[in-house]
């Protein structure tokens, strides 16, 4: 080590008999391969001066230097020793010893460094797989919502394609419906052609006008509701919507036009089928003074004929008939104080209930036949077909042509009041309740209705289109309810004068509605405006 040199054995046998070469440390070439000592000392060189080699040291700069070095960088500095003196004795010099220290203080700290990466790696890696557990749930979590979002919406969906299919279903049914009619008449014309005489021929083509001319009315009317539907989905634009879009059905004009077909002969008086649009108020039925007594005109029923108008007086114990020119052109007084009145579309029979529980029957308006029935007391009353069906205390009475009891069915709680019925189906008012009640001849509920908008519901009407109208007399206000009972607006109210009505019914063609206004005290028409 000290001469700089490798030996062999012959040379290391020969170093050891030099007495000035004894003291050199000797090393094994094998024990530097196994890497104990990476730096083999050599002469070193000066980095500035390569042609001297690093003989001294300044104590003052503590930096090795050559015999060039000293005369440049060192010609101040006082404590230069050659190289051999500087180091003597330094294996047992406080530099060792810093050194040791400074290695083990840098040993011990490289350790904690490498055993705090090795700890944070663990921990990142750890971590790592925890965040891919987390991110796998949380996947299977939106996936999950995101499945009930497509079941919500696909529900969502498949409700409004059912809604608007099913209103042209309905519509298609009424055109299918017009269309087996009118195929109908198509044979029965070609056959009366064919085999009738002329008389009989003539009598079913004056029949058949009326229904062809309703038919085309009917089919005009549902032409005019018909639009060309479409569905749109409009999907969210953020992520984490509750839902994943929007849907809306669009609506456009129908391609389907129709142009009613002409008069025959003469104009024909045929009933409106229409929805009224407004009603507009035409003029109020003055009554006079002498048909009040004391206890004050009360008006609880009201029906139209083809001209004429029959009202029930309830606190005078009359039954008035009024003209197209509002006079009262007879009346008969029944003894009894009336409640309701109907009378037979065909026939022209006219029936009223009495509050003791009887039904009396007019002619030519004379009191005639009195029948008595299960109930004591009667209120509301209305032709279905030849039957009659009458309202009591949580019941309502069908008798048949005969005024023979047939059944009772039980309704509600309270006394239905008002009884209307059109196309086999009945409508009863359920005053106490504040609901509204369908039914068909079986009993079978078809729909209750109900609003809270609508206070102590009184009379009952239909259009020609089959729409329902009830009197509010709480609310000052009359319902209008869609033929299944699933829409309803208000079509009069306070603002139009409405105030504490009871009974309403429309004239025969649909052109006039009469209601019972000022808790009965006038009848107010109304034009019906299409």
């Amino acid at each position: 080590m000290d001469c700089e040199e490798s030996l062999c054995h012959e040379c290391v046998t020969a170093h050891k008999t030099i007495k000035v070469l004894t003291s050199h440390q000797l090393v094994s070439l094998n024990e530097l391969s196994t890497g104990k000592v990476k730096y083999l000392a050599a002469k070193q060189y000066c980095n500035t001066h390569s042609e001297y080699t690093l003989d001294f040291f300044c104590s003052y700069h503590d930096a090795m230097c050559c015999h060039g070095c000293i005369p440049v960088n060192h010609r101040a500095c006082d404590k230069i020793l050659p190289l051999k003196e500087a180091s003597k004795d330094v294996k047992t010099s406080a530099l060792i010893a810093d050194i040791f220290e400074g290695l083990k203080h840098v040993g011990k700290t490289a350790i904690d460094t490498i055993q705090n990466r090795e700890e944070n790696i663990q921990r990142i890696n750890d971590q790592a797989s925890s965040i891919t557990g987390s991110i796998s749930v949380f996947k299977e979590t939106i996936l999950n919502k995101v499945n009930e979002m497509e079941k919500s919406a696909i529900n969502s969906l498949s409700n409004l394609k059912n809604k608007t299919i099913s209103k042209m279903s309905d519509e298609k049914d009424k055109a299918t419906i017009i269309k087996s009619a009118i195929d109908e008449y198509n044979n029965q014309l070609q056959f009366m052609i064919k085999n009738g005489s002329d008389n009989q021929t003539f009598v079913f083509v004056q029949e058949l006008r009326f229904k062809l001319l309703n038919q085309d009315q009917t089919l005009d009317e549902v032409i005019s509701k018909l639009d060309e539907s479409s569905l749109h989905f409009t999907e969210t634009k953020i992520l984490g919507e509750k839902e994943l879009g929007s849907f809306k059905v669009s609506s456009g004009p129908c391609n389907v036009k129709h142009t009613q077909i002409k008069q025959f002969g003469a104009q024909i008086k045929s009933p409106i089928t229409r929805t009224p649009k407004k009603f507009t108020r035409k003029r109020k039925l003055e009554i006079e003074k002498n048909e009040s007594r004391k206890d004050g005109i009360m008006i609880t029923g009201v029906v139209a004929d083809e001209n004429e108008l029959y009202a029930c007086f309830h606190n005078s114990k009359k039954i008035c008939r009024f003209s197209s020119a509002d006079k009262c052109t007879g009346s008969v007084d029944l003894g009894e104080k009336p409640w309701d009145i109907a009378i037979h579309s065909k026939s022209g029979k006219i029936v009223a209930t009495l509050r003791s529980g009887s039904l009396q029957i007019l002619e030519n308006m004379e009191a005639t036949t009195k029948f008595d029935i299960l109930s004591d007391k009667l209120y509301g009353v209305a032709w279905i077909n030849d039957d009659l069906v009458v309202g009591g205390k949580a019941e309502i009475y069908f008798l048949d042509s005969n005024m023979e009891h047939a059944k009772t069915l039980q309704i509600g709680a309270n006394v239905i009041y008002y009884i209307h019925a059109k196309d086999e189906k009945v409508y009863l008012s359920d005053y106490e309740s504040d609901k509204v009640y369908c039914i068909d001849k079986e009993g079978n509920s078809i729909f209750t209705y109900s609003s809270p908008t609508l206070n102590k519901p009184d009379g009952i009407a239909t259009d020609g289109n089959g729409n329902v109208y009830v009197v509010g007399r709480k609310s000052n206000n009359v319902h209008r309810l869609s033929p299944q009972g699933t829409e309803c607006e208000i079509v009069l109210s306070a603002e139009d004068g409405i105030k504490d009505p009871i009974a309403i019914c429309f004239s025969p063609d649909y052109k006039s509605l009469y209601l019972s206004n000022e808790s009965g005290k006038s009848i107010w028409i109304f034009d019906c405006d299409y």
